[in-house]
C-alpha cells in the first residue's frame, strides 16, 4: 500500500531545491506543484489527526519549510515578470508565487499545532 502522505513529503522535499532555478525562468509549474502538496499536507494534518502530524514530524518538512521561507527572496523584476504555468488561464507573477508559497508553508506549519496537547508548546 502506498501511504500518500509520506509521498506528498518525499515529493516536495525533492522539488524545493530547484524551485528557485524554475522561477528564475518564469516557470511556475513547480512552484504550483509545491502550492497543492502543500495544500494536501495540511488537509492530511487538520483535524487534528495525530498519527499524521507525527508523520510530518518525524520527516525533512520542516527543514523545508525552513528553506523556503529563508531562500525564497523577492525581487523588482518579480513584480513585473509573469510566470507561466501550463495547462491554467490563472495569471500569476513570479512574485505572486512566491507570496503564495511563502503563506501556504506557514499555514502548513501554523496546521501543525493545532490541537496540540504538548505542555512544552504555548496554546
Amino acid at each position: 500500500s502506498f501511504d500518500l502522505l509520506e509521498g506528498c513529503l518525499e515529493l516536495f522535499d525533492l522539488i524545493l531545491p530547484i524551485i528557485p532555478d524554475t522561477l528564475a525562468l518564469n516557470d511556475g509549474n513547480i512552484t504550483v506543484l509545491a502550492l497543492q502538496l502543500l495544500e494536501t499536507i495540511s488537509e492530511s494534518i487538520q483535524g487534528p489527526e495525530p498519527k499524521n502530524q507525527q508523520t510530518v514530524l518525524s520527516s525533512n518538512f520542516l527543514a523545508g519549510c525552513n528553506r523556503v521561507l529563508s531562500s525564497v527572496v523577492y525581487s523588482p523584476v518579480d513584480h513585473d515578470s509573469p510566470a507561466r504555468i501550463d495547462g491554467t488561464d490563472t495569471r500569476a507573477t513570479v512574485s505572486d508565487l512566491k507570496s503564495w508559497l511563502k503563506s501556504d508553508v506557514l499555514k502548513c506549519t501554523l496546521a501543525l499545532f493545532e490541537a496540540c496537547n504538548n505542555p512544552r508548546i504555548p496554546e
